[in-house]
């Protein structure tokens, strides 16, 4: 089976508004307000991330709190977290980033 690890990445300003946090997956209730790639209409409003128990820990993102996230439907229907950058530490030069990935 080939999988194509480009079918939907997508990129946007979001506030976690829930979490449950498990041992597979964190899964997460979203608010987006600024959308780089993709289109608001296509934006998910639940995201999936690692549970407690990856080997490289969980994905931790706080309810309240407002990310840059990167994800990716690649291996699943469901959106997952491919990386997040909280609000307060990310620069222009992120955005400008985020922005020119060619990833469709």
């Amino acid at each position: 089976m080939i999988v194509n690890v480009y079918r939907s990445f997508s990129a946007y300003e979001a506030t976690i508004k829930s979490r449950n946090i498990g041992p597979i997956t964190a899964d997460y209730e979203v608010e987006i307000s600024r959308v780089y790639k993709g289109t608001a209409d296509d934006m998910p409003k639940e995201l999936q991330g690692f549970g407690t128990m990856n080997s490289c820990g969980p994905m931790e993102l706080d309810v309240g709190a407002k990310y840059l996230i990167y994800a990716s439907t690649a291996y699943s229907d469901s959106p997952h977290i491919v990386k997040y950058t909280a609000i307060a530490d990310v620069t222009e030069s992120d955005r400008t980033k985020i922005e020119g990935y060619k990833c469709k």
